[in-house]
């Protein structure tokens, strides 16, 4: 159970040099929203 609890606060709070979830997800919603952007004239 420790290593869960430990992964999960690596994946929330991300690791030096990495980014956390959050970040990614959020750097993902925009990539995603410029991608469709795009393709939309």
């Amino acid at each position: 159970m420790q290593a869960l609890d430990w992964a999960y606060e690596k994946a929330v709070a991300g690791v030096p040099g990495l980014d956390s979830a959050d970040e990614m997800a959020q750097d993902y919603l925009k990539v995603m929203a410029a991608w469709r952007t795009a393709l939309i004239p």
